[in-house]
């Protein structure tokens, strides 16, 4: 180990490795304190050269590598394992090259630039990213796209995967896939690309990418509207939907988890009396004020007619506007400062989420007592965050199979846009057909035979590794 830090040390610059115990200790846990890893040192270089460098030098000790960009992730799959020999990589230094154009509307950064810096660049052309998540601030933009991440516009502009025009990766052998052209119709061969986003770092390391952008709205008005029944969401989706590419983002929320909200965070404002129970936020985008607000404003009064709908509240100025965000964003954090909680984030068919809702909240109330059961999220895409708090007495793995068994019965998925990392990693592989398995794994074994690279991720059979 000691003749592998040497070596580090001389193709990393001075700030490229970390060893005092006290530096690494944020790096070795997630933000939500479920997983705790080791590392003998963490290499944070600046340059694809370094990286290359770094990934060579760990190949060639038999050392395994663990990647991680922002550290972010809900799943745990950025977070070392406890071997005492593995190294982490860090990608946090990796903010060249970037370039935008904006006649092209790319833009290609490293790895290591946040979101919110990203979309700071954008914004100088009066472009943006098609991404918007709570975290920008901190999470990179080669961890998003290797996790897929979603958000909550990815119903207009879908996930991550659609962002992406090319990337430059190295692999686990330390030679480096270099794509970053920003060609929109690109027909010759296989995208390789695609083959690293979502695969949360398990065939390579994304040092860089172009990013297609996409116009600022002018406006934007925003309405909170009180669904009439649970039944009413797909229906309100799909009225919402015919208003053409306006639409940016559809958010749902419960009474619970307005109440919580409430209860939790003391900035939070209801604009109804009482809380009704479904309620779904509405975001539109128009090419001026007057424009955006005409069509809320139809939206709404349509929805009304129609019956899916039996009150709304439009926002008239921007601090409204703020407060109904807020209000959403709140939802989360107040479950947070409730108590502990499970989270399930999966998503299901548009036209199955009234049914997934109401019957997986009637099995579980039906089987445990004490549970507070707090659906929301994305009603655009089907991604429902169903998360339960819980008491000491509760069977949590009870409750997530239920969960689960239910996502199954009405065609979903187990994970919408967090991920498989460690907490999913064993549902993942027994979810997979036989050709899936042939083209996963042989594509792992193939890159990285040993197993040394990102090894919790899509981990081979013991068998198997070398």
């Amino acid at each position: 180990m000691q003749t592998l830090l040497d070596s580090l040390r001389s193709v990393l610059d001075p700030g490229g490795l970390i060893t005092d115990p006290t530096e690494m200790a944020p790096h070795l846990t997630d933000w939500r304190g479920m997983w705790q890893g080791t590392a003998q040192a963490i290499a944070r270089p600046a340059t694809t050269q370094a990286v290359s460098d770094t990934v060579k030098l760990c190949r060639a000790a038999h050392v395994p590598l663990t990647l991680q960009g922002g550290n972010t992730g809900l799943v745990g799959g950025s977070i070392p394992g406890t071997q005492s020999n593995g190294m982490l990589l860090q990608t946090g230094r990796l903010k060249t090259p970037h370039s935008l154009d904006p006649d092209e509307a790319t833009l290609t950064v490293g790895a290591g630039i946040t979101l919110a810096t990203a979309q700071a660049l954008a914004n100088e052309h009066d472009l943006r990213i098609g991404l918007r998540l709570g975290s920008e601030g901190t999470a990179q933009i080669g961890g998003l796209i290797a996790t897929n991440a979603g958000g909550s516009h990815a119903m207009r502009f879908g996930m991550m995967r659609a962002q992406v025009l090319g990337l430059e990766v190295v692999l686990p052998d330390g030679s480096v896939q270099a794509n970053v052209g920003g060609l929109r119709k690109n027909n010759f061969g296989p995208d390789m690309s695609q083959l690293f986003i979502g695969s949360e770092g398990a065939f390579g390391v994304i040092t860089a990418a172009t990013l297609a952008l996409h116009p600022s709205p002018t406006a934007t008005a925003t309405a909170l509207l009180a669904l009439s029944e649970l039944a009413a969401l797909p229906k309100l989706v799909r009225l919402a939907t015919s208003f053409g590419p306006a639409v940016e983002r559809i958010e749902f929320m419960s009474r619970s988890g307005i109440e919580m909200a409430q209860a939790q965070v003391a900035s939070v404002q209801v604009p109804f009396d009482t809380a009704p129970d479904w309620c779904v936020l509405v975001e539109l985008t128009g090419p001026n004020a007057d424009n955006a607000e005409a069509q809320l404003l139809a939206l709404f009064e349509r929805a009304l007619a129609e019956g899916h709908v039996t009150d709304g509240h439009l926002a008239t100025n921007l601090a409204q506007t703020d407060a109904l965000w807020l209000l959403r964003e709140a939802v989360v954090e107040g479950q947070r400062l409730h108590g502990p909680q499970i989270k399930h984030d999966v998503a299901v068919p548009i036209s199955m989420l009234p049914a997934f809702i109401s019957e997986t909240t009637a099995s579980l109330h039906a089987d445990q007592d004490g549970l507070l059961i707090n659906p929301f999220g994305h009603a655009g895409d089907g991604n429902v965050h169903f998360n339960v708090s819980t008491l000491p007495h509760h069977d949590s793995a009870r409750i997530t199979q239920r969960v689960y068994d239910a996502v199954r019965r009405h065609g979903g998925s187990l994970a919408a846009e967090h991920g498989i990392g460690r907490l999913k990693s064993d549902l993942f592989r027994d979810s997979l057909s036989p050709a899936a398995t042939t083209l996963i794994f042989g594509l792992k074994r193939q890159l990285d035979p040993g197993q040394l690279f990102n090894p919790h991720i899509l981990p081979l059979p013991p068998q198997e590794a070398l």
